[in-house]
């Protein structure tokens, strides 16, 4: 039993962190930013959202229609639209794991790469904002 946490320790951490995050989403009140996204998804016309778009933000929309569709038919607490981003967060980090396993032919060292990207403060930070760049995060991998 000592020899299996010993062999995935790592995974533990990365999993315990996980948890920490998700637990922790609504502790924060909503920032200016995420204020002013809500505000814009709760528009009834999601034509208006991408004509606002075109004009003032330079965001993707995929993440705004994402972020509509949690609005207006799962609902509107500060938990569940942050859920989104969360949920990119851990793709990004799963496809990040995949693409570093195939690279470095080693699960230990994949392992520990997306045990230093997820303790980066900056990602972790932004993994439970109601913004996109969870969205890019896992874009980009």
């Amino acid at each position: 039993m000592l020899n299996y946490f010993k062999k995935h320790f790592d995974c533990l951490i990365l999993v315990s962190l996980l948890v920490l995050r998700l637990l922790t989403l609504s502790w924060q009140p909503l920032l200016f930013d995420e204020l002013t996204t809500i505000n814009l998804i709760s528009a009834t016309d999601f034509f208006f959202i991408l004509d606002w778009i075109k004009i003032n933000d330079t965001q993707m929309p995929l993440y705004y229609f994402i972020l509509y569709l949690t609005y207006h038919y799962i609902g509107t607490q500060e938990f569940l639209l942050r859920l989104p981003s969360f949920i990119f967060f851990c793709v990004g980090l799963y496809t990040l794991y995949i693409y570093t396993n195939a690279l470095l032919k080693s699960k230990v060292l994949a392992r520990r790469c997306i045990l230093f990207a997820s303790s980066s403060l900056i990602l972790f930070f932004h993994s439970a904002e109601a913004r996109p760049y969870a969205l890019l995060f896992m874009a980009s991998n």
